[in-house]
This record gives C-alpha cells, sequence and structure tokens, in this order.
C-alpha cells in the first residue's frame, strides 16, 4: 500500500500530568456510569438512553488513556494509527448524540413521567450532522494517508472542519436549550410542591426537587464542556502552528467535565433504594385515569338504556334504533368543554358509542302497536 500507511511516525513528548489526569477522568467516568446504571430504579426506564452515552464515554475515556500511555511511553506507531484516532472520535461523537437526547428524556420524565415527544427529531439531526462529520474525517485520513492531491486534501480538511465547528455549535445550543426545559420542569414541580406541602407529603417535594438540582448542576458542566469544544475546534484549522496543543487542550477540557457531568447524574436519578415518588403520582394517576374511564363508560351505557326506557315508556311503544340513540348522546357531548378533561373523560365517551354503534349497528327495535286487539282480533 503506497503512501504514510506504514511510514513510522514521530513520537511527541507528552507531560506526565496528561497521564494521571486522563486515569483520573477514566476512572471517575467509569465508576459514576457503573454505579448510575447498577442502582438505577426499574421505574426510571427513560434514563437507558443516558446510560448507553454514559457506556461510550467510559469507552471512549478507557481507549484515551490507552492512547496517552502510549504516547507517553513511545510505542512505536506507523500513521496509519490515526484510523485508530478516528475510531475514537466515532466513539465520542455517538456518546455525545446520546447523552444530549437521553439527558432531555430523564428531564421530561420529571415533568410529564412520558418520553418527550419531538426528541426523534434531535436525535435524527444531530445524528446526520455527526455521521456527516465523521464520514469528512474518515475521507480526509484516507486522502492524507494516501498523499493524494494536497488541493483535495485541504479542500476536504476545510470541509470538514465546517462540519465539525458546526456540530459543536449545535451541540451547545441544545445543550443551552434544556436550560429553558429544566426551568419549565422546575415550574411545574414548583406548582406540585404546593399541593404535596397541603397534604403532609413535604419530604416527596425536597426529593424531587434534589434530583432536579442535580441534573441542573450536570448540564452548567456540560453546557461549559461544548462552549470549550466549539472554541477548541474553531482554533484546529486557523492555528496549525500550535495544532497539537489545541488537540491537548480539547481533550483535557472534554475529559475533565464530561468526568464532573457523570458523577453529578448518580445524584440526578433516583437509586433503586430510593422511594420513586414521581413512580408513586405516575401509579396514582393512572389509578385514577382508570376510574374516571370505566365510569364513562358506565355513563354511556346507563344514558342508552334510561334513554330507551323513557323514549319507549318502559317498552310499551316502539323504541327508535340504536344509531339515533347515539347520535342525541353524541350532540349532548359537544355541548361539554374538555379543555381541562384531564383523564380524556369525553374521549372515552366517544370511543364507547363508537363501539356501540358497530355493535349494535344491525338491531332493530321491535315495533308496538297502539291497538294490539289488530294483532290477535282481542
Amino acid at each position: 500500500m503506497k503512501g504514510l500507511w506504514k511510514v513510522p511516525a514521530q513520537p511527541l513528548d507528552l507531560d506526565r500530568r496528561y497521564l494521571i489526569g486522563d486515569l483520573l477522568v477514566m476512572v471517575i467516568i467509569v465508576a459514576s456510569t457503573s454505579f448510575s446504571i447498577a442502582s438505577r430504579s426499574k421505574h426510571w426506564k427513560a434514563a437507558k438512553l443516558l446510560h448507553i452515552g454514559l457506556i461510550l464515554l467510559s469507552l471512549h475515556s478507557f481507549l484515551h488513556f490507552l492512547d496517552t500511555v502510549f504516547r507517553y511511553t513511545h510505542v512505536a506507531r506507523t500513521y496509519g494509527y490515526i484510523l485508530v484516532c478516528n475510531f475514537f472520535a466515532t466513539i465520542r461523537v455517538f456518546a455525545d448524540i446520546f447523552i444530549i437526547w437521553g439527558f432531555l428524556l430523564i428531564l421530561k420524565r420529571n415533568e410529564s413521567l412520558k418520553p418527550y415527544e419531538g426528541s426523534e427529531s434531535l436525535i435524527i439531526l444531530f445524528s446526520m450532522f455527526g455521521v456527516i462529520q465523521l464520514c469528512l474525517q474518515y475521507a480526509l485520513t484516507f486522502a492524507w494517508l494516501s498523499f493524494v492531491d494536497l488541493f483535495i486534501i485541504n479542500r476536504i480538511a476545510k470541509i470538514s472542519n465546517i462540519f465539525e465547528i458546526t456540530f459543536s455549535a449545535m451541540y451547545l445550543v441544545a445543550a443551552l436549550g434544556m436550560v429553558i426545559v429544566i426551568l419549565d420542569v422546575d415550574e411545574m414541580i414548583d406548582r406540585q410542591s404546593h399541593r404535596r406541602r397541603a397534604e403532609g407529603k413535604t419530604r416527596e417535594s425536597e426529593d424531587i426537587k434534589g434530583h432536579l438540582e442535580a441534573a441542573g448542576i450536570a448540564l452548567i458542566f456540560l453546557i461549559i464542556r461544548s462552549l470549550c469544544d466549539v472554541v477548541t475546534v474553531g482554533q484546529l484549522d486557523r492555528n496549525p502552528v500550535h495544532l497539537q496543543a489545541i488537540l491537548n487542550a480539547r481533550e483535557t477540557t472534554y475529559g475533565f467535565f464530561s468526568s464532573i457531568f457523570a458523577f453529578c447524574i448518580i445524584f440526578a436519578i433516583p437509586t433503586k433504594w430510593q422511594p420513586d415518588h414521581l413512580s408513586a403520582v405516575k401509579e396514582a394517576e393512572d389509578q385514577c385515569r382508570i376510574i374516571a374511564q370505566n365510569r364513562a363508560r358506565e355513563e354511556v351505557r346507563d344514558w342508552v338504556l334510561a334513554k330507551l326506557k323513557e323514549v319507549s315508556e318502559n317498552g310499551k311503544k316502539t323504541a327508535p334504533t340504536m344509531s339515533k340513540l347515539l347520535e342525541k348522546l353524541e350532540e349532548e357531548l359537544m355541548a361539554f368543554d374538555n379543555s381541562e378533561d384531564q383523564y380524556k373523560v369525553l374521549e372515552t365517551k366517544k370511543l364507547e358509542i363508537r363501539e356501540l354503534r358497530g355493535l349494535y349497528k344491525d338491531w332493530e327495535p321491535i315495533y308496538k302497536w297502539h291497538d294490539i286487539s289488530q294483532q290477535g282480533g282481542l
């Protein structure tokens, strides 16, 4: 294979502080991720994506530490080793994607206890830019190692840098957008806290508030990490003389703030040894919703039976068809305001009407005669 693939790379001197720092970062991230996954409550399925991101982050920190050891001990390598660095970058990009998406899900879980609608578009957008960035990075590596035309190499490098800056900037904007989400969730929790305090459940409010505060602290360090990444990535193409120093600064800030983020996440999610007050609230709300919807179905059936008795005068007259009865009920339901229908009672009644219409669509009433003497000559 021609080019620089098998050409020995020149070893670079590395300060021991980088080695110690990367070791501490790896230990903190791996330990925090392991504890967070092992202690996660079964009710917090929304944290799975965040934990996938943390697993990828742990893998990246471990591989980066090994790379630091190789550099510090001057292990012989060829320029083809750059492909290994690209593999590290691939893990890092997908770790970032899963972390930002998973973090959004745990924030929204505090508010609605349901997955955040619209998060799919966010992950698709980040994934698209991340994949394009990685493809360009691999293309640049292959072009450089194959030693193709310098104009092509420079062209790919500029485009790759643009996409890398764009991805970092988008990540920063998304992290800043989380501030709005967390303030919205905090406001909702404050409203619920007044109700819980009135019910004597002060401890519940404090626990939920504590988890949200830990998430807020984690978000601060995620924003700082994103800001540092935007600054360092922006310098890569502008200051090639100090390229190695810029890369070291990028990896140092990324690892340092990622380790603090991973540590804070431990306190942002209830453990399986703690009471999950949000799950208790959800179970109570689900029970209330089931009761309300069952009652709504019974009300529809009771209304139909009462109307049949009323119109037919307890079976003395011919009853109307089921379709006419249900149309009358639908007209009455249209007058109700469903803006505060928390348990979707009105929707349940409409579904019950639809089921009854399908069940009795072929039903014909028994016709009654006013003068029954005509039937038997009585």
